[in-house]
């Protein structure tokens, strides 16, 4: 225990620095909250965090995601609150849907009172993350160590880590685990897809390697691995050991595949404005590290990341009218018609969505 607590020491103090950091963050959150600290009847400081947690509290009680105002039949659909628009005379939510939905549901299961603390957690475990993606990338730990501490105090990430409602410092955690998993599974693989290396033993860390030279063909031997020891027999069948091993290998690979773009899905849905740019990331790690891509697996990932918007686009169609839409009203008023979008109005959607200030 104390040889891996040393061998480990760096990733040991950072979660001891994300825990505590983790406090810190809950404890803000619930300052804005309320100075009580009480959950039952939240009072927020922004219309933003107001309207998310209306929503997320209609969702985790299994209600729709709209209300009707009957004032609204005279009044024009002009009477909403803040962070709210009028749908064909319904009252949606006037932002992004993926953090309503992954808090809904989690309150749904854990209850309503989790819901403050959800921020801080996501926030702590995106600095942990983040440490972890930057000691695979660049192969040292002080810089990884460093780079993540200094995540943790970084006024942006602070700030919204203690208002609890935002989506900002959600959609970035969740997209550095998901990036973190696609990268690790590409750095494992040592072998690449145009060249056949036949599966002639296996490490002690479950890698394939070749075997030792001195190793007579078509012999049983013992090679110090990790598994039941590989023999060839006549048939050149492989022994139950090392069928178990590859099939755990591979198995990790789709795991690992399944849950990147699961991750990478909810995390674009929760903020959508940012599919570009995450696009471009992803199609670039891709690029990098080409002929380690595992196909199999990367459909999956492509799979699992479509898996979030499926549920995006069935609410889309409910609350708005079309599958491609969401509730910030330049966008509405694009799709309402189902006409086409202009490429100046695209271009202020998916990369500006917020307007230009220099």
């Amino acid at each position: 225990m104390l040889n891996w607590l040393i061998k480990h020491k760096e990733a040991v103090f950072l979660g001891l620095f994300c825990l505590v950091f983790f406090c810190i963050y809950a404890h803000f959150n619930l300052l804005t909250i309320k100075p009580s600290g009480a959950v039952d009847n939240p009072k927020f400081s922004s219309p933003d965090e107001t309207a998310n947690y209306f929503w997320i509290r209609q969702f985790a009680a299994g209600q729709p995601l709209y209300y009707f105002e009957e004032l609204n039949s005279v009044g024009n659909n002009l009477i909403h609150p803040r962070s709210v628009n009028v749908i064909d005379g319904k009252n949606a939510p006037g932002s992004f849907l993926g953090l309503i939905f992954i808090y809904g549901s989690l309150a749904k299961i854990f209850s309503l009172g989790i819901v403050p603390y959800l921020t801080p957690f996501f926030s702590a475990l995106g600095v942990f993350f983040f440490y972890l993606l930057l000691e695979k990338i660049f192969q040292s730990r002080p810089i990884a160590v460093i780079s993540a501490s200094l995540l943790a105090f970084s006024p942006a990430w602070f700030y919204y880590s203690c208002r609890g409602m935002y989506h900002n410092v959600f959609f970035a955690s969740l997209l550095i685990i998901g990036l973190y998993f696609l990268w690790k599974v590409l750095a494992n693989r040592s072998c690449n897809n145009f060249q056949f290396l036949p599966l002639r033993g296996i490490s002690q860390r479950g890698t394939i390697s070749p075997p030792t030279e001195d190793l007579p063909k078509g012999d049983n031997f013992s090679a110090n691995l990790s598994v039941n020891n590989y023999a060839s027999d006549e048939g050149g069948s492989l022994r139950e050991g090392q069928i178990n091993s590859k099939f755990k290998i591979q198995n990790s690979k789709f795991f690992f595949y399944l849950l990147s773009g699961l991750l990478v899905g909810f995390a674009l849905i929760t903020r959508t404005s940012e599919i570009v740019w995450v696009a471009l990331t992803v199609l670039l790690i891709l690029i990098l590290n080409f002929k380690k891509i595992h196909w199999p697996g990367f459909v999956l990932f492509l799979a699992a990341g479509f898996v979030p918007f499926v549920v995006l686009f069935y609410y889309n169609q409910i609350l708005y009218g079309a599958f491609v839409s969401a509730g910030y009203r330049v966008i509405n008023d694009v799709f309402a018609s189902g006409g086409l979008a202009s490429a100046g109005v695209l271009f202020q959607i998916l990369i500006t969505p917020f307007g230009i200030d220099p």
